[in-house]
């Protein structure tokens, strides 16, 4: 069992939103099965001239499945596999819900060498509900990792998401942060992040997280 938390503050311009919360249980059902829950996280949005807004943002479901495993002490050209399925919940407050169900599937790899460094990668496509119309975007994620020491890493990470049709759009974005591990099973972490491109370039945030294992 494994549960994380945070917090994540994002502005574009004059317009700020702060996610509290974050909460992610993963319970691992099987050798190679975790199940996964997303509760509401809650939205707070403010903008200049405007009254500040609140609301609980919608749940999530999801289940995580591993393809290929190897231990961490074994290295090579074939990643670790796992195939993650998950959909949210129009659980949340009128003015923070979807209003749908909203389906996504990534396939995540990751490969560990002989020195420092890890590589994490994810593929991914979901569908994205405007609250008018449906939308089907596609994303490529990948993060370097470097252990500095025992309990800190070091990490970067670049993320690509496209368009693929009906209303999505797409944007890209490159963060980085530190994680600190607290013994075996607590490890927190801070991140820094910002947009990329004509869509996305305005847009910078900030979080922080921490997750405990037992």
């Amino acid at each position: 069992m494994q549960i994380e938390a945070g917090v994540t503050d994002d502005r574009i311009e004059d317009v700020n939103y702060r996610s509290v919360g974050e909460l992610l249980l993963r319970a691992g059902v099987g050798r190679r099965t975790e199940l996964r829950f997303f509760a509401n996280s809650l939205g707070i949005r403010s903008a200049s001239g405007e009254p500040t807004t609140h609301g609980l943002e919608d749940s999530k479901l999801g289940l995580k499945f591993a393809l290929h495993t190897a231990p961490d002490s074994v290295h090579g050209w074939v990643p670790r596999l796992a195939l993650l399925a998950a959909s949210t919940l129009p659980t949340g407050a009128a003015n923070r819900s979807a209003g749908k169900a909203q389906p996504e599937a990534k396939l995540a790899a990751s490969w560990t060498t002989a020195g420092r460094f890890s590589v994490y990668s994810n593929f991914g496509v979901g569908g994205v509900y405007d609250g008018n119309a449906w939308g089907t975007h596609g994303w490529v994620s990948t993060a370097l990792w470097l252990a500095a020491s025992p309990r800190v890493s070091l990490f970067g990470e670049g993320l690509v998401v496209g368009r693929i049709g009906g209303t999505a759009t797409s944007a890209n974005y490159l963060d980085g942060g530190v994680t600190y591990l607290f013994g075996d099973h607590v490890q927190a972490d801070v991140r820094v992040g910002h947009g990329l491109g004509a869509t996305a370039a305005p847009e910078r945030f900030i979080g922080a997280g921490i997750a405990w294992r037992w």
